[in-house]
């Protein structure tokens, strides 16, 4: 799961990506969650390649464009090929309720990915990533910069090497008419006690052809890694991600926080956390009343776990006006995106109950997504959407098919609940609908016409996608 926004018909959109556990041959895909403003599941989607083999697509981050599209960026690989940048547009009717159509492009003749995408006032596109297709790439890949047109078209694109394997990791509107990124540079990696990366942070200001302006690099102590940047009130920015700066020991980490003025110079740092533990921030933005709201982990509150979900609340000057845990499970536990929602709310998306520490390799079990809608003092409001993504829960068979086929839910460890099972085609159009209570098995008799289509089953603590082919 990587963002969360309110759209203009006070929808919540989720970008995240969702995999099969217990068959990881089909690769993780891209998915889209809608709710409305109470929470509730109004569509979902998958997109990706969807079959053995298929390898990995992720959707890191989502916008509402102009248009009132959906717009997003990640990283794509089919078969053999490598990473690609990837964009993504759906086109919305006009509540907001149904996907119409969807473009769909892919960019870099070698390993390539989007992280952030941002639209301009004359509806041209920037996305903010990595390559290396093309730059110097001293030490691995260059951060990219890529304009697109409306269409998704290229308008040019630009590298920046730091000399390191670099990533850009955010990118927004400056002062000027200039752009402020922030990027990630991978300078090596620590083999013991645990393997992990050490890092270096840079920011710097572009105008509007790419070319450089400013840079700072942030690089004392091992870790250094930005995760998120807004745009602030005052024409400057702050900046979110982790460092060890403070630490003396290895794979220890704080949550970081950096504000610019409209300058781009520091106006003020700060850390937050407990010393040899690894906590770390993943996303900030300003509320209406001038303070700030940060998400991010924490393994300082609790001994019996790994990373819990820590909400900040800081002054304008970064002082801390309260923490809280909003939730502490036994496995990993991160939110990814934080907004005030435009009933003053805080909506806070991420995941729980996530197995991956790296020693135990793929074998994650289930994961969820979870979003909770809470007021200023982070109490939540009745808005804790819990969505599965479980082993198999699912079988159709034979599949491909041609008109009768046969949906099975087994191994079911959920309560006895009523499921909906919907099917739609490749643009998002319901084309059948039924439902099932205490059975596990349903024929299907489905006279439609050749092609790929979607099966959903949906209950009150479920929801699984499948993919259909019809064959005459």
């Amino acid at each position: 799961m990587s963002k969360i926004i309110e759209t203009s018909n006070h929808h919540f959109v989720i970008a995240a990506s969702s995999t099969v556990p217990a068959h990881y041959a089909y690769g993780f895909d891209g998915y889209v969650i809608a709710t409305d403003f109470n929470g509730d599941t109004l569509w979902t989607k998958t997109i990706g390649s969807m079959n053995i083999g298929a390898q990995n697509d992720f959707l890191n981050d989502v916008i509402e464009d102009q248009d009132h599209n959906l717009v997003f960026t990640g990283i794509t690989k089919q078969g053999l090929q490598e990473n690609k940048l990837w964009f993504v547009k759906f086109q919305l009717n006009a509540s907001g309720t149904q996907v119409l159509n969807i473009i769909e492009k892919k960019y870099g003749a070698s390993n390539s990915g989007g992280a952030k995408i941002m639209q301009n006032p004359d509806g041209t596109y920037f996305i903010v990533g990595y390559t290396t297709s093309m730059g110097t790439q001293q030490g691995g890949s260059d951060v990219w910069l890529v304009k697109l047109n409306n269409n998704g078209d290229t308008l040019w694109t630009r590298t920046y090497d730091f000399g390191h394997r670099d990533e850009g990791v955010g990118i927004i509107p400056f002062a000027a008419g200039n752009y402020l990124l922030i990027a990630n540079l991978y300078t090596g990696q620590i083999s013991t006690p645990v393997p992990y990366y050490t890092n270096d942070a840079a920011y710097f200001v572009v105008d509007a052809n790419g070319n450089v302006l400013k840079t700072m690099i942030f690089d004392v102590d091992t870790i250094n890694r930005f995760h998120s940047v807004k745009r602030t009130s005052d024409g400057g920015a702050i900046i979110i991600g982790v460092t060890s700066r403070r630490e003396n020991h290895m794979g220890a980490g704080d949550v970081y926080i950096v504000k610019l003025n409209a300058n781009a110079d520091t106006m003020w740092t700060k850390t937050y956390g407990g010393y040899g533990k690894y906590d770390g921030g993943l996303d900030i933005m300003e509320a209406s009343d001038g303070t700030y709201y940060a998400c991010g982990f924490t393994q300082t509150q609790f001994v019996d776990s790994v990373d819990n979900w820590w909400l900040l609340r800081l002054n304008a000057l970064g002082d801390t006006i309260y923490t809280k845990c909003l939730i502490h499970k036994k496995d990993n536990d991160d939110p990814a995106s934080i907004l005030q929602a435009s009933d003053g709310s805080i909506v806070v998306a991420g995941w729980i109950n996530a197995n991956s520490n790296p020693l135990q390799g793929l074998n994650m079990g289930n994961s969820n997504i979870y979003v909770i809608k809470g007021d200023t003092m982070g109490n939540a409001l009745g808005i804790e959407n819990d969505i599965h993504f479980p082993e198999i829960k699912i079988q159709v068979y034979p599949n491909p098919f041609s008109t009768m086929a046969t949906l099975e839910i087994h191994d079911l460890t959920l309560p006895h609940e009523k499921l909906y099972v919907t099917i739609y085609d490749v643009l998002g159009k319901p084309v059948f609908q039924t439902s099932m209570e205490n059975q596990k098995i349903l024929p299907l008799n489905l006279p439609l016409p050749d092609g790929l289509y979607f099966l959903q089953v949906k209950g009150d603590h479920f929801v699984q996608t499948l993919r259909l082919e019809m064959i005459k």
